[in-house]
C-alpha cells in the first residue's frame, strides 16, 4: 500500500465508527482506542461519525473517548464539537415530514412497524399498538 508522505501534523482526523473503529463484536480494540488516546495527546481534533442514535453510542463507545472526541451522530442530524472544536448541532425533521413518512409507508402496509429516533436518547414506535399510540 503506498501511503502519502504526511510532512506536518494533521489538525483533525474523522473517523467512522461502523467496519472501522469498531470490530465485527461492535468493541473498540485496544490498539483503536490507543491510537486515538495519542492522536488527542497529540492535539489532533478527533472527529468520530456514526449512524448510530445517542443513546447506542454512549453504550459501545468508551466514556473517556467520547468525552475527548467531537461527534457526528444519527445521520449527521446531531454533531458535537469538543476541543480544540466548538459548537452543536441538532437538525430535526418537522413533524409534518415524520407524519407524512411514517403515513405513506403504513398506507402501503398497515402492518408496518414503526420506530422513531426522540432526539437520539429514547423513540417512539407503533409496535403492537394501533397507528396513533406512536404519538
Amino acid at each position: 500500500m503506498n501511503l502519502p508522505k504526511i510532512d506536518k501534523l494533521l489538525g483533525a482526523i474523522a473517523i467512522d465508527l461502523e467496519g472501522t473503529l469498531l470490530n465485527r463484536h461492535t468493541q473498540l480494540s485496544e490498539c483503536n482506542h490507543t491510537a486515538l488516546q495519542n492522536c488527542i495527546e497529540r492535539g489532533i481534533a478527533v472527529i468520530i461519525a456514526t449512524s448510530r442514535p445517542v443513546r447506542i453510542f454512549n453504550r459501545i463507545f468508551p466514556l473517556d473517548l467520547a468525552a475527548r472526541c467531537s461527534l457526528v451522530m444519527m445521520n449527521s442530524t446531531l454533531a458535537v464539537g469538543r476541543f480544540p472544536l466548538s459548537g452543536k448541532i441538532k437538525q430535526i425533521l418537522p413533524e409534518k415530514i415524520i407524519r407524512g413518512i411514517i403515513n405513506t409507508a403504513l398506507e402501503y402496509d398497515p402492518h408496518t412497524r414503526v420506530t422513531v429516533e426522540i432526539e437520539g436518547y429514547e423513540f417512539g414506535t407503533n409496535w403492537n399498538w394501533d397507528k396513533e399510540a406512536l404519538w
